[in-house]
């Protein structure tokens, strides 16, 4: 049995032929010694039945007799040379005949000039391509069978003398007398230009859409694959390489180019993303079925270059169908499809990652409108409780913008974060993108600090007033991402300083925990040094509670005689808490460097206050204790005398306790025991009290204005108290309760006005600048010399976590440093550098 190799031909050949006896048997045989032509006619007769399929005619160990003979008789070369020249007469006198005979004369008009019908030309091209494959099979397996019987020629010469096996060089026959000639003798295309150009067809067919014979494809990319440029050489190139490869990558590239322009103008961006994942497809399954899978790189590569990576960016924008669309319709499978798409072409997705940032910011500006544009003085309704008539408040209204703004944020921050953990599989790029795109917006606001503040301070005072519910951890998380957002962190903390001390000293001890709580995400998130101040005011808090409980337990032991008044004590460290808490000067109220007036405390509270400071005084010697009015309540209990002639509550005595801030006290003891009918200016109890104005105008309104608790009367009897205006004590005053509830003096967190922000950020400015002498002194400590760029750009990552410092800023405090003699310049170095001097 004879059998055809497989390699680049197809199936192999299964040819019977007599079954061959022993090589040994034969060669004992004894037959007289025919002579070289006899032998070659025998072995060239052989040859052409076997091309014939004759095969079987003859005998395996014969063939290979004359063969063995013609070699060892040094005749090896000129049976290689007549074998391949008979192979050569073969081609032109019987293939090359055939394979014209069997396509029509005009094939490269169908091909090349796009003439017929679309099924014409698929079923021309189709058929031209089978036939090659059929003559490319036969010959294939015949020379597979001739190189078996002609092994011995192969081992003995071939390989001496390094020359092409003879398979090798009779199937290189195919490329030169069948591939390389043209199809007819006038035409200007060769057999392999009409392959390649029928090739091309089919896959353009394909590509369209349009069904074609695969198989016929298939053939001739294994006819190309079977053939070398050079047999000759070592390591020659395929054809397909070589002819077939680069004129598919290119006309690949041209479809692809003007399939993106088609995309572009049908302006469909998920149109694009299904084409582009199909093609995508497409392309590896034809690179498997009947391509070569090592050109699927290439071809994929192209793809991503012309179809998806240079229109990405238009597609990703386009205003009708991009991925702004996809956000707006909740397209969450189409961004999705999206994300993935460009992911194939760049892992790090920059443009869909800008374009996300870009939306989110885009939705900022509209947030930022509506603030804008929203009418805040009209009355809201709060809970289930009806809406009040009246407007609200300056207050009241500054801090429903601020809310409204930041559950706006928190609001779009929910969407976002649901993108990209459906769409993006949470990918941490994409995530940044979106927090770079929230802190764009955010920052660009300017009092984006005061009302992230203002809002967490509304949150705590709603869960102190039980108006709050819900998941307390979750409430905590959202406050800090939106922390996170802000650049300048240092401005929240000076905010938030403020609102956490008047919320401590007005807070219940469930809230306080829940302070404890934020504070310490803030730690974990921003650093020890961010939350310094905040844990000092906590710490204070409960020290204060130790010392109160030491205090009472001291009085009880005390042979003295205890105070007429209980108290309890706050003991607020200086350097911690805000300055107006402390009882310092609201920014912008009086001149630098103005003094500060002490309260006039009134007889009845001085005995508490002295035996408090004497007992504290002796546990913390060389401390100082200022008292202040401004915060904490009182207890007061109030006696109004039954008036003669009147009837019903009037006619008897009435007594009432009263809970109001311990400004309310001072106030109401400058009416305590005077004659009924005398009255006080505003100016009178101003000096009498040494409270500064705008205490004192709150006070006043919460004890003569605030219809609740009007234990005062006023004159003018107007809704304003004003200086000049009358106060008396309001001997009339009647309640449905015993116990009653002042308005809280302090004002309400609101948002700073010019004066104050701009003293705000002068302040801040003076500890930005603190912060950046210190990190260059620590630099410059470590580092010993240092250029002046990289000491800039050291300072500026270490202060990143707090505020982003403009490098003149760094600049000028740098002289500073030179000036005081901190650093010097080192006149020797090439560029500008600093050294440290200890």
């Amino acid at each position: 049995m004879m059998s055809g190799r497989s390699t680049g031909g197809g199936r192999a050949a299964h040819v019977k032929i007599l079954a061959p006896g022993s090589l040994n048997k034969a060669a004992t045989r004894r037959r007289p010694d025919a002579s070289i032509d006899d032998l070659w006619k025998k072995v060239e007769t052989a040859i052409i039945d076997i091309q014939l399929q004759r095969a079987s005619l003859h005998r395996f160990e014969d063939i290979h007799g004359f063969v063995y003979k013609m070699t060892v008789k040094k005749h090896g070369p000129l049976l290689y040379d007549r074998i391949c020249k008979c192979e050569i007469a073969w081609f032109d006198e019987h293939l090359l005949p055939r394979l014209r005979v069997s396509v029509p004369p005009d094939l490269e008009r169908f091909i090349f000039d796009g003439a017929g019908s679309l099924n014409e030309r698929r079923q021309h091209s189709q058929d031209f391509l089978l036939a090659v494959h059929e003559l490319w099979s036969s010959h294939y397996h015949a020379m597979s069978m001739v190189a078996d019987v002609c092994l011995y020629l192969d081992r003995n010469y071939s390989q001496a003398q390094n020359m092409p096996t003879l398979f090798e060089s009779t199937i290189a026959v195919f490329r030169d007398h069948i591939l390389k000639v043209p199809l007819h003798v006038n035409s200007p295309y060769t057999v392999q230009q009409l392959v390649l150009g029928a090739i091309m067809l089919q896959i353009d067919m394909e590509r369209g859409g349009h069904l074609i014979n695969r198989n016929a494809i298939r053939g001739c990319v294994r006819l190309l694959c079977g053939l070398v440029m050079d047999e000759r050489a070592r390591e020659s190139q395929r054809l397909y390489e070589s002819i077939l490869e680069p004129k598919l990558l290119d006309e690949s590239r041209s479809f692809y180019c003007a399939q993106r322009q088609e995309l572009l103008s049908q302006g469909s961006t998920p149109s694009w993303v299904k084409t582009s994942m199909q093609r995508l497809s497409e392309e590896t399954q034809r690179c498997h079925v009947y391509l070569v899978p090592s050109t699927l790189e290439a071809l994929i590569a192209i793809v991503h270059d012309e179809l998806i990576r240079a229109p990405i960016k238009e597609f990703i924008n386009m205003p009708s169908s991009g991925l702004g669309h996809m956000i707006d319709t909740n397209g969450f499978d189409d961004i999705k499809d999206l994300f993935q798409l460009e992911t194939l072409v760049n892992s790090d997705t920059p443009e869909f990652n800008a374009a996300l940032r870009g939306k989110v910011v885009a939705f900022g500006n509209i947030i930022d409108k509506t603030l804008q544009e929203t009418d805040f003085s009209a009355p809201k309704a709060e809970g289930d409780e009806p809406v009040k008539a009246t407007a609200q408040n300056i207050a009241a209204q500054q801090t429903a913008a601020a809310m409204m703004w930041v559950n706006k944020i928190l609001e779009l921050d929910a969407r976002f974060s649901e993108i990209v953990a459906k769409c993006c599989d949470g990918a941490r790029h994409v995530e940044a993108a979106v927090g770079r795109g929230f802190s764009d917006f955010i920052n660009h606001f300017d009092r984006a600090a005061e009302f992230v503040s203002l809002y967490i301070d509304e949150m705590f005072r709603r869960i102190s007033r039980g108006k709050e519910e819900g998941d307390v951890d979750k409430m905590l998380d959202q406050m800090i991402k939106v922390v996170r957002y802000i650049d300048q962190k240092d401005m929240f903390e000076r905010y938030y300083q403020k609102h956490l001390g008047r919320r401590l000293m007005s807070s219940k001890t469930e809230v306080a925990d829940v302070e404890r709580l934020m504070v310490s995400r803030m730690k974990h998130e921003f650093g020890n040094n961010y939350t310094s101040k905040f844990e000092h005011m906590l710490r204070d808090l409960e020290i204060s509670s130790e010392l109160t409980s030491s205090y009472r337990t001291h009085i009880q032991n005390s042979t003295e005689t205890p105070p007429a008044v209980e108290i309890t004590i706050s003991v607020l460290t200086n350097g911690s808490w805000p300055a107006d808490i402390l009882g310092q000067p609201k920014a912008g109220t009086v001149p630098d460097n103005a003094p500060i007036k002490s309260l006039v405390w009134p007889a009845s509270l001085s005995p508490a206050i002295e035996s408090v400071s004497q007992f504290y005084l002796q546990r913390h010697n060389g401390r100082k204790l200022t008292w202040l009015g401004s915060l904490g309540s009182a207890d007061v209990v109030c006696t109004f005398p039954a008036i003669p002639d009147k009837k019903g509550p009037l006619a008897r005595e009435r007594k009432y306790e009263i809970n109001m801030p311990v400004y309310g006290v001072l106030v109401l003891e400058l009416f305590n025991g005077v004659e009924p009918g005398t009255t006080r200016s505003f100016e009178e109890i101003q000096e009498a009290t040494a409270m500064p104005p705008s205490d004192l105008m709150r006070t006043l309104m919460a004890l003569a204005v605030a219809p609740k608790c009007r234990v005062l009367s006023k004159t003018p009897a107007s809704k304003t108290v004003r200086p000049g205006d009358r106060f008396a004590f309001n001997a009339e005053f009647v309640s449905k309760t015993i116990r009653i509830k002042a308005p809280v003096v302090t004002a309400a967190p609101k948002l700073e006005n010019d004066a104050q922000r701009r003293e705000t950020e002068r302040k801040n400015e003076e500890t930005r600048a603190h912060l950046i002498d210190a990190a260059v002194v620590r630099i410059m400590k470590q580092r010993k010399e240092l250029g002046h760029s990289p000491l800039i750009t050291e300072v500026i990552k270490q202060m990143a976590a707090r505020f982003n410092p403009d490098v003149s800023l760094v600049k000028r405090r740098i002289e500073d440093l030179l000036a005081r003699d901190y650093i010097e310049r080192v006149e020797e170095a090439e560029t500008p550098t600093y050294r440290y001097l200890a």
